[in-house]
């Protein structure tokens, strides 16, 4: 919990703004940086609406220091992920089940 407060307010100073989107079912907040136009952005946002999991989007086209903290952070590719600590690159709803699981101990409804 620590950690991921800690990550956050980081993310808030460096970056600045951030847009919280989706209304939560749990306490657990999935950081997403996100490009324009990106197929695996917008299945993931759809996703995490369908899911009631709530994330904090960071666009890389609108925001210079968000694409820079996202450089600094090693990204590669679009959408990069953050929870509780842990990283996933790209997005398929699969793999975010068990990218949940490992960082949450948690399982995922199936919806």
């Amino acid at each position: 919990m620590i950690l991921r407060n800690t990550l956050y307010i980081f993310l808030f100073l460096i970056i600045g703004a951030v847009s919280t989107v989706s209304i939560a079912e749990t306490d657990r907040e999935v950081v997403m940086f996100s490009i324009d136009y990106c197929p695996s952005c917008e299945a993931a946002k759809r996703f995490f609406n369908e899911h009631g999991i709530v994330y904090s989007e960071y666009n890389l086209n609108e925001s210079a220091k968000a694409r820079t903290t996202f450089e600094r952070l090693g990204g590669r590719g679009t959408p990069l992920l953050f929870l509780e600590g842990k990283t996933m690159n790209g997005f398929h709803p699969q793999r975010f089940r068990q990218f949940w699981r490992k960082a949450t101990g948690e399982d995922l409804e199936t919806k």
